[in-house]
């Protein structure tokens, strides 16, 4: 299993670097210090999660935090469609997301904004629209997920994509809404790239997680990197 994103985020947001969780010891990743959930974490067992937030109607308020669907899913010891079956029932109060999990077996696709549904094996980019929509980064992304993967050790590549600051297709819909669809890095002093994440999970069970963390003009604020033997199936602690 290959993975890789960005946050963006205001860089304001208080925010802590990729590590073991205190109160979830089986979760590792970073946290939003503001709502206690997260954009990306993985489980000792492997299982991973990400959420991406879609814009909303300018002027929407919403009473839960997108970040907490991340822990929903790795806080207890269920399968991605019992997961989307209860956040159905009980998952109002999001602003509009799409959700990415793994369960070990491959990645399903949770989206309050459309139908969820398990990812045929194969390379997949995904941005602040829905699944399938072909901004001009995501298509960049896509092809330079496959070079990458081309690779025996893909993560320097993938790093290159992610802190790659070209304008993709200028002028797609406009001076505005080329910087949100067309730049994979987003330099800015109040909203931008916070941090870059590669992980990888080698067929020996072995998992590495890497995080490069970026101050608003874009230089490197920090680097980690965690690695660690998959736990069983069954046997990573979360509980409901």
């Amino acid at each position: 299993m290959v993975f890789a994103a960005n946050r963006d985020e205001l860089h304001a947001r208080p925010t802590a670097a990729a590590d073991w969780w205190t109160d979830h010891p089986h979760i590792l990743g970073g946290r939003d210090l503001l709502a206690g959930g997260t954009w990306l974490a993985v489980d000792r067992g492997g299982r991973l999660a990400a959420v991406t937030n879609v814009p909303a109607t300018e002027g929407g308020t919403f009473e839960k935090s997108r970040g907490h669907l991340v822990t929903g899913y790795l806080g207890v010891d269920e399968s991605a469609e019992t997961f989307f079956s209860r956040l159905a029932a009980d998952g109002d109060g999001f602003g509009p997301f799409n959700l990415l999990v793994f369960d070990r077996a491959g990645f399903h696709y949770c989206s309050n904004q459309a139908a969820a549904q398990r990812l045929e094996p194969g390379g997949y980019a995904i941005s602040n629209a829905p699944l399938g929509t072909p901004w001009p980064k995501v298509r960049f992304a896509e092809s330079a997920l496959e070079d990458a993967l081309a690779d025996a050790d893909p993560a320097g590549r993938l790093f290159e994509m992610l802190e790659n600051r070209d304008l993709h297709d200028a002028g797609y819909h406009g001076e505005i809404l080329n910087r949100r669809h067309g730049r994979v890095f987003v330099e800015d002093e109040q909203f931008g790239t916070r941090s870059s994440t590669v992980i990888l999970v080698s067929a020996a069970g072995e998992l590495r997680y890497l995080e490069r963390r970026h101050k608003p003009d874009g230089t490197r604020a920090g680097e980690s990197e965690h690695r660690f033997k998959l736990t069983p199936a069954g046997a990573v602690g979360a509980t409901r």
